[in-house]
């Protein structure tokens, strides 16, 4: 009955801590972030088109100036439609999309605290650990001062994850479903994390390879759990191998690898100031000051740490090193690390390391405490030190010149989709068409050899039609949208269109004069295929995890009452 109480207790201070991260919902706008246009844009899309019935958005034809932009396939788009769902059930776009970060919020907690509670089967511990890392200056920065939603929301999973590749290797082998369903949701939310991801759990596995006992039964797991999430996550990589093999993309925002990590004098200032502010107002993305204390401690009380604990403060130590210019980046400018484009997004690496850090410490800590009283100094001390750097953090955002003074989202698409530096087009706009993207972007189609800007352009789910009475009454028409697989074009009659591409890499249109052009997406059997087999997956996984923890809860229980 005490354990069932502490439960609620657990789930109850998890929703209140959640309506915490969101206070600012009570100013009723979203202040700028870095990336924010950007997020707010697909997920408007993803909400007009849940408005309407439909749950899977490819193209964004609402937004991204109206070009038929297939952000859906080269972005994933998956753990966005709780935001969507927020959107249709609350009137208010503000509020649905602070309601978004309300959900993940607590989801992030209660994944952090599981994951946590898997390694040391404690409370404690894993409750301020937990807290930690949903509190943390770079988990908070991705929200906010970023909106770098992809990231953010990856990090809501990282902890099953790491969670699931340590039990294989060195626990339970049988939970290898934690690796599963975190990487899954790590895919379909962000790129790049999963590359860092898979990047640092093979280079973790050539470390600790003389330390892994049952090195072949370890291997069959971690195999089984990479086709498991092959298999769940097969709704966005089919689609995107897909086009990545049509067509050639330049490298997305290409960034010098090391001129946008930190000199470590900066990073050391950042640290103290514990600032949230934006990096166009000079700030240095960091771990923040608890958490590097905290690692400061763990290097100290290193000898006291489990093996696990052991791992974590040099993971963090290193980690939180590479974000720095004391790392020779400039030798990876060339390889396949570039992609990352920042080194600071190491940073939920360090984040969630040195928060494990904490939780044992406080474990420790709480263990070794005489009483109560002690015990519960213990806990407000550390929940003090937790809150007041996070509180000041926050603070700092409202004097923030970039967040505060740049725009602000109030509820409305128009004084988005016109920052056009800001939505990226680029980065999926095919290499043949990068020469023509600032005249396509406006809108520009070629109607007898001569420009015309279109400004009859319906939207709809996956579809853009072109009313304008210029391009209806044209029998050749150059429409300002680019060519990718699996569009097809149509009459207003239901009539494919016969279609090549055209010098600008966008569609030339051959029809009937009297007309109107329908631009649709049409998916091939094999993503609708894969589409069927992610959501089963997700299913049979889920289900399969559900039964095997009820169980052994249930058996735990029963070995404690005997």
């Amino acid at each position: 009955m005490a354990s069932k109480s502490k439960q609620i207790f657990i789930i109850l201070s998890f929703i209140g801590l959640s309506f915490l991260f969101i206070i600012y919902c009570r100013y009723g706008v979203v202040f700028n972030g870095d990336d924010m246009p950007y997020h707010i844009n697909r997920i408007i899309e993803a909400t007009t088109n849940l408005k309407d019935g439909h749950i899977y958005t490819v193209l964004m034809t609402h937004t991204f100036k109206k070009i038929a932009y297939p952000l859906g396939i080269f972005y994933p788009s998956v753990t966005i439609f709780p935001f969507a769902l927020f959107g249709v059930l609350i009137s208010n776009p503000v509020r649905a999309i602070y309601a978004g970060f309300f959900f993940y919020t607590f989801l992030t907690l209660c994944t952090t605290y599981i994951s946590f509670k898997k390694v040391i089967n404690r409370r404690i511990g894993p409750y301020i650990g937990a807290i930690a890392y949903t509190f943390s200056s770079y988990h908070t920065i991705n929200a906010y001062t970023r909106f770098a939603l992809g990231e953010y929301l990856a990090m809501t999973f990282l902890p099953l994850a790491v969670y699931g590749f340590y039990t294989i290797l060195f626990k339970d082998k049988k939970e290898w479903y934690y690796l599963a369903i975190g990487m899954i949701f790590i895919v379909t939310s962000h790129v790049l994390t999963t590359f860092i991801i898979t990047l640092f759990f093979a280079i973790l596995i050539f470390i600790l390879l003389p330390w892994i006992r049952e090195k072949w039964l370890s291997l069959k797991y971690i195999v089984l759990a990479g086709v498991v999430t092959l298999l769940g996550s097969s709704i966005f990589i089919y689609s995107f191998v897909q086009q990545e093999l049509y067509q050639s993309f330049e490298q997305p925002s290409v960034w010098n690898l090391y001129n946008s990590s930190a000199n470590a004098s900066d990073i050391v200032l950042a640290l103290l100031n514990n600032s949230f502010k934006s990096a166009f107002d000079g700030n240095t993305y960091n771990l923040g000051i608890t958490l590097f204390i905290v690692t400061i401690i763990g290097i100290f009380r290193y000898k006291v740490l489990s093996n696990i604990g052991k791992i974590a403060v040099m993971v963090s130590l290193a980690t939180l090193l590479m974000t720095t210019r004391l790392f020779p980046w400039f030798i990876f400018q060339r390889t396949i690390f570039s992609v990352i484009q920042t080194p600071s997004r190491l940073l939920i690496l360090t984040t969630l390391f040195s928060s494990y850090i904490l939780c044992e410490l406080v474990q420790s800590y709480y263990m070794d405490a005489k009483n109560n009283v002690v015990k519960s100094y213990i806990i407000i001390a550390v929940l003090i030190g937790i809150f007041a750097p996070w509180s000041a953090g926050m603070h700092q955002i409202l004097s923030s010149n970039t967040m505060i003074n740049w725009t602000k989202y109030t509820g409305t698409v128009k004084n988005y989709d016109n920052i056009e530096w800001a939505l990226y087009l680029d980065q999926y706009t095919p290499k043949d068409g990068q020469k023509t993207l600032k005249e396509v972007s406006n809108n520009i189609a070629i109607v007898g050899r001569k420009k015309y800007k279109v400004t009859q352009i319906k939207p709809g789910y996956n579809k853009l039609v072109f009313e304008d009475t210029k391009i209806v009454n044209a029998k050749k028409v150059d429409i300002p949208v680019y060519r990718y697989l699996n569009y097809q074009i149509f009459n207003s009659k239901g009539q494919k269109l016969s279609v090549s591409k055209s010098k600008r890499g966008t569609i030339l249109v051959n029809k009937r004069s009297g007309d109107k052009i329908v631009v649709r997406y049409v998916p091939s059997k094999g993503e609708i295929f894969t589409r069927v087999i992610s959501i089963i997956t997700w299913i049979i996984l889920l289900s399969y995890a559900f039964i095997r923890e009820g169980y052994r809860s249930k058996e735990q229980e029963r070995l404690f009452n005997e």
